[in-house]
């Protein structure tokens, strides 16, 4: 995992637990070439007795380069969707539409303060309950009435905003980007106002908190191959921490949080964004504020059926993602993976009939319905129905393969069970049309 392998920033973390009671923190990496050339590098490097399989290394990568995991990441989704995969954006944003390279240095810098005050420090402004509506959780939740609206005054806590106010003014003119910025900065305060219901919850579980039993000896010890690699990466870094520093998310020295900035900024919409009961949970679907995917459509359809010819029925959110970011690189508003998840959905539910999918949202294949035959087939039995209406199945079924030996055409025909059940369908239909022609036209005669 070294820069020509991953990306990284330095204030994307992720809590990595190796044991119940051991957890880390590791950079949060991006793979920025396929699985199958790190694979091969690491072939490269290692001598072939001490490689490990490829399953097994496939395992190691996925549980390190992924943001989310179902086994040892921690639930660390709100920062991430809502901090980190934003605030990527608006680096790239300023990379790419800053002209000076003083000015991108300068709001890189101002991204950095906004990422760690909302990851390290909010908590603690939160718990104030002053008069500031960021720091009250009864005003955010409205769990208290107040005679007036509390207004913004920490001006730690109007920095994310001033700053997207900022870039927004400057790139006002682009309105495609306006958009996604202003989405953002929507986001920014989704994660505030997650951040206080989290606060009233420990809050409210504190005072009836239960002693929690110690865990077994058995339980101490783990066996899980992501978790020893991690330990014995962590064991490298630190034997050499001047090549591997990388890994410990330390590129640069942690600059003091500056928020003079905005000491005299005043949030246009103050009003809108921070009424009593501003941090209440969102209505469903706009939690995350995802990127519209009506734009993709047509790209996540043609991968969707690219997949089911090439019998790639497990289709994940995830690699249609990282496709839709090298087709569209100029492009910010991608569609989150939930969004994507759905969509894949509906086209599978639409074109198999069938809804599958496995603990980590993959698409599986359908079980096969052994029970349906060609339409042909059953065309042939519906003659045989029609000239012996009162004919047995055993019989039926002997006259139908008759009937294709005798013309030649032996070849992908029907089992003997198939027919059957086909032909028993089909007297069943006929019954009951029967039966409603009685009900619907009764006989006159008495």
């Amino acid at each position: 995992l070294v820069p020509e392998c991953v990306e990284y920033k330095t204030w994307e973390t992720k809590m990595v637990e190796l044991g119940p009671r051991e957890k880390v923190a590791l950079p949060l990496l991006d793979k920025i070439i396929p699985n199958h050339a790190i694979w091969t590098l690491y072939k490269s490097k290692i001598e072939r007795e001490n490689q490990i399989s490829r399953a097994s290394f496939y395992k190691v990568l996925q549980t390190l380069t992924s943001a989310e995991s179902s086994s040892l990441v921690a639930a660390e989704s709100p920062l991430h969707t809502q901090v980190y995969q934003p605030m990527r954006i608006v680096v790239r944003i300023i990379n790419d539409h800053m002209a000076t390279s003083s000015n991108r240095e300068n709001l890189l810098k101002e991204c950095d303060v906004i990422v760690r005050f909302l990851r390290d420090h909010y908590e603690s402004h939160a718990v104030k309950n002053d008069e500031c509506a960021t720091h009250n959780i009864l005003y955010g939740l409205e769990l208290e009435e107040y005679v007036e609206e509390l207004g913004v005054t920490c001006t730690a806590c109007k920095f994310p905003f001033y700053f997207m106010d900022k870039i927004i003014a400057h790139l006002f003119e682009n309105h495609e980007i306006a958009a996604v910025l202003r989405s953002i900065r929507e986001k920014l305060k989704r994660y505030m106002g997650q951040r206080m219901r989290t606060l009233r919850s420990q809050q409210i579980k504190s005072t009836r908190k239960k002693p929690t039993p110690e865990p077994a000896e058995d339980e101490l010890k783990t066996k899980d191959l992501s978790s020893h690699a991690v330990r014995h990466a962590l064991k490298v870094c630190t034997e050499d921490e001047k090549e591997y520093r990388f890994f410990h998310g330390q590129i640069t020295e942690e600059l003091p949080l500056d928020f003079d900035a905005a000491t005299n900024y005043q949030i246009e919409d103050e009003s809108e964004l921070f009424c009593s009961g501003w941090a209440k949970r969102p209505t469903r679907g706009a939690r995350y504020l995802a990127g519209s995917i009506s734009h993709y459509l047509d790209d996540i359809r043609d991968i969707f059926e690219q997949g089911m010819v090439d019998k790639i029925i497990r289709t994940k959110a995830a690699d249609v993602y990282d496709k839709l970011r090298v087709k569209h690189p100029d492009r910010y508003d991608y569609p989150s993976q939930v969004a994507i998840r759905s969509e894949l959905m509906r086209l599978y539910n639409s074109g198999q009939g069938a809804k599958s999918t496995d603990l980590s949202g993959n698409i599986k294949s359908p079980k096969k319905d052994d029970s349906r035959i060609a339409r042909r087939f059953i065309e042939r039995l519906e003659i045989i129905l029609q000239e012996r209406p009162k004919i047995v199945a055993k019989s039926a079924v002997k006259l139908f393969f008759q009937h294709y030996a005798d013309t030649g055409e032996e070849a992908n025909l029907p089992s003997a069970k198939q027919v059957q059940e086909q032909f028993s369908l089909l007297k069943q239909q006929i019954s009951k049309k029967q039966t409603h022609d009685v009900l619907e036209f009764p006989s006159m005669n008495v």
